[in-house]
């Protein structure tokens, strides 16, 4: 959070949209917590067959997820 905090002090234009409005708090925690991630790396191993993202994990295998995409176009969001 505090990543993100630092964030929005650098654009105080989307500080000054989220104090104006509360509504928008929940989103851009969402986004703090995405675009500035405490998470670099995690493992997690499904107990069953799963898809993500396209791609067939089978159960057991332990696929590894690293970093995040702040690429607003690419994330599906446009900012705050």
């Amino acid at each position: 959070m505090a990543g993100g905090l630092a964030a929005l002090l650098d654009h105080p234009t989307e500080l000054a949209k989220v104090r104006s409005d509360a509504r928008l708090w929940p989103p851009a925690i969402e986004e703090m917590l995405r675009w500035v991630s405490p998470v670099v790396q995690f493992c997690r191993t499904p107990a069953e067959d799963t898809e993500i993202g396209g791609r067939r994990i089978l159960a057991g295998q332990a696929p590894v997820a690293c970093g995040a995409d702040t690429t607003p176009t690419r994330a599906g969001r446009n900012g705050v």
